[in-house]
């Protein structure tokens, strides 16, 4: 790659005059997420098909300076969306039988406890991701709601988990060129010079 590409993208390796590697790795997961979504609905059909909206709000979050940073973020974030899931599968089947005022309350209700549960597990980075599970369970957003609500429940929680594992791939065969000392995977071999421009 010419070098005056190369500082374009990444800057000159000291100076942060370009975009910054997360930001194009995170550009790069949310397209890859978009492109399984429409290979998804080309192979299978349209009905029933997920949404890219969940698994790209879970690349963009997890997305980190290294592989082993995503990695570690991804399954605090897998946690947290299996947590959020559950709680709002739970909450949204109650939620037939109550008033309609009552359900406000329980949705406070469960955000606290799905924050509470991520807390006592201590996995604090899980706690948003969670929540955000939870009210696409509860809210069934961009939902067709034929849909049988475990099912969209299932759904929220793989686009998630698909999201997490896209970000963890980008991350590790794209690496900056102008890191040396690094792995096969983009990570340095020096701990201290991890950080990478955002």
């Amino acid at each position: 790659m010419d070098d005056k590409i190369k500082t374009m993208l990444w800057g000159n390796g000291q100076k942060q005059t370009g975009l910054g590697l997360r930001t194009i790795k995170s550009a790069v997961a949310v397209m890859l997420c978009f492109l399984i979504y429409e290979l998804y609905k080309l192979a299978f059909g349209a009905a029933y098909a997920p949404t890219p909206f969940y698994a790209c709000i879970a690349a963009i979050l997890c997305m980190q300076d290294s592989v082993h940073k995503t990695l570690s973020m991804g399954i605090a974030r897998v946690v947290g969306t299996i947590i959020g899931g559950m709680v709002g599968l739970c909450s949204a089947l109650v939620a037939g039988y109550i008033p309609s005022w009552s359900f406000i309350l329980l949705v406070g209700v469960c955000i606290i406890i799905c924050i509470n549960i991520c807390n006592m597990l201590g996995n604090q980075s899980a706690c948003a991701i969670s929540c955000v599970v939870f009210l696409a369970v509860v809210a069934r957003i961009d939902s067709d709601h034929a849909m049988p609500l475990y099912l969209f429940a299932i759904y929220r929680v793989v686009e998630t988990i698909a999201g997490i594992i896209i970000a963890a791939t980008v991350n590790k065969f794209l690496a900056n060129p102008f890191k040396k000392g690094k792995n096969m995977g983009g990570e340095s071999a020096n701990p201290s010079d991890e950080t990478e421009m955002i």
